[in-house]
């Protein structure tokens, strides 16, 4: 998967669940985001690294495996600006593809 496509959706996962009081842990995993194991947890280091994400904590052993420990992961401030960001490019892609279909098709 695309690691842009993985980090929006994993924004977008942890700004819904911030409406509920309970965290829904069985679909916080890479499994549900259609990410590999080794996919999962760089993405979730570099938004963690980012200060995207709170709440996630990596421990690389010497061998590469990496154990991820989650206590309550949510969204930070960073985080929700880079989702509001990229939900604007989204939408401006889309309407410029829009635009481009309709001038081709002129």
């Amino acid at each position: 998967m695309d690691n842009f496509k993985l980090i929006y959706r994993i924004l977008r996962f942890l700004n819904e669940t911030m409406k509920s009081e309970e965290f829904d842990h069985k679909h916080f995993n890479g499994g549900h985001f259609s990410a590999s194991g080794a996919e999962w947890a760089a993405v979730l280091e570099m938004l963690a690294d980012s200060g995207y994400i709170k709440g996630v904590e990596l421990d690389r052993a010497a061998d590469g495996h990496v154990e991820i420990s989650l206590s309550r992961p949510r969204i930070t401030i960073e985080g929700l600006e880079y989702l509001h960001g990229n939900e604007f490019m989204l939408k401006a892609s889309a309407e410029a593809k829009g635009i481009s279909t309709v001038a081709k098709s002129s």
